[in-house]
């Protein structure tokens, strides 16, 4: 992928975010206030994987949630590369998560702790 191609996805990627974020529920802007401070902070940092990570904690936390919310998040995973991971066990809602390009899987009931996949762009970020 070229530098100008990468720039593109992390836009897009980036826009279904900021979409997802705008689509959380007056009961979540209330029961996650916190979170979504953290998702602000993160995205005005461009680490959109981290801020992937608290909206996605919102959404399997709260769920009222539209399926909008969740629908943008699945944009955003696949643009970023993620995939969904299948569950075969009886806690299939714990046991799922995704996979990075590289195989990672990221638990989704650690998902706002672990840092270690990180999408920021080039010069900006830590």
């Amino acid at each position: 992928m070229t530098s100008s191609e990468l720039v593109q996805s992390w836009a897009r990627t980036e826009g279904f975010l900021r979409e997802a974020r705008a689509n959380v529920s007056q009961i979540g802007e209330a029961e996650f206030s916190d979170q979504l401070d953290q998702f602000d902070e993160l995205i005005s940092h461009n680490e959109l994987g981290l801020a992937f990570d608290a909206l996605e904690a919102i959404a399997q936390e709260g769920s009222w949630e539209s399926l909008r919310l969740l629908e943008l998040l699945a944009l955003a995973a696949a643009s970023m590369g993620l995939v969904r991971k299948r569950s075969r066990g009886p806690c299939a809602a714990t046991e799922s998560g995704w996979t990075d390009s590289f195989g990672t899987v990221r638990d989704l009931s650690t998902t706002c702790h672990r840092s270690s996949t990180r999408w920021t762009r080039p010069g900006r970020g830590t």
